[in-house]
């Protein structure tokens, strides 16, 4: 057979946006780095809240760096991006959480960690007519205090998940502490939702958008469209953790930035309003 090369068609916006995001990446990372020095004389935020929360940052920075790639080369590979930045927001929007309910989240979090681990530890291999029960990991004790108080916290719920909220309810937690991060998070909901959830499902759609035979109803998606989705989803959920930690932990450096990179993505987008913008910025 012979091998397969996909086309690929960069443009001077798509290298533009994809070094935006290699910045932003940068940013959050030092974010995360930060919070741990905060971690250490912050006393309005609990240890495990700084925990959680600097986990689910590094998770996101990771996700993100196989996007500036995809968004580059401007190629039938781009659709794989969408549901990349659907979980990038979501671990965002989870940081941000954890960072404005007090601390309960936090600890359900830590505590849904060590169940699933425990709950997984042995998984049915079954092939054809052949089962066998194998390893899922390393065997945790059930005496182990950390198990033991995950089993004890689970034990009477109806449904075992990582965050009592559900994505909606998450940014209504948030706007009771930054209503500028709540806006900015419902933000990328709203254009999930109202494109037909184009970068909140895009793992579904990813695999229809660019199909050979599209379902019916399915919108038809350009690499412009898809790419400006997936910028959207992305910068605002950055600005979004941005405005929130300016506002919890207003010493940390790298917070404004994540803002900046939002208002330098609104003027790339919509130049005829720059001056606009940056009023709106300053009033902000």
């Amino acid at each position: 057979m012979e091998k397969v090369h996909f086309e690929t068609n960069p443009t001077n916006e798509s290298e533009e946006y994809s070094q935006l995001i290699d910045t932003i990446l940068i940013v959050l990372n030092r974010v995360s780095v930060e919070l741990t020095l905060e971690s250490q004389r912050n006393q309005s935020l609990s240890y495990d809240q700084f925990r959680v929360a600097i986990r689910l940052v590094h998770s996101a920075v990771e996700l993100g760096t196989m996007l500036p790639d995809l968004i580059n080369e401007q190629s039938i590979r781009l659709p794989f991006a969408l549901p990349i930045a659907r979980m990038f927001y979501e671990r965002l929007l989870s940081a941000a959480y954890v960072l404005s309910d007090g601390g309960p989240a936090a600890k359900q979090a830590i505590h849904y960690a060590v169940y699933s681990v425990f709950k997984n530890q042995k998984k049915l291999f079954s092939a054809g007519g052949y089962k066998e029960v194998i390893p899922g990991r390393l065997k945790v004790s059930r005496e182990s205090k950390e198990v033991v108080e995950a089993l004890e916290y689970f034990k009477n719920a109806r449904v075992v998940r990582e965050f009592e909220h559900d994505r909606h309810e998450r940014c209504e937690v948030i706007g009771k502490v930054c209503k500028k991060a709540a806006l900015h998070f419902q933000s990328v909901e709203q254009a999930g939702y109202s494109l037909s959830s184009e970068i909140v499902h895009g793992s579904y759609l990813s695999t229809i958008l660019y199909s050979d035979q599209p379902r019916e109803g399915t919108p038809e998606t350009g690499l412009h469209e898809t790419t400006t989705w997936i910028m959207i989803a992305f910068v605002f959920s950055s600005e979004a953790l941005g405005h929130l930690l300016r506002n919890i932990c207003p010493s940390l450096p790298s917070p404004p930035l994540l803002i900046d990179a939002g208002k330098t993505f609104m003027k790339f987008e919509v130049p005829e309003a720059a001056d606009l913008i940056d009023c709106a910025y300053r009033e902000r």
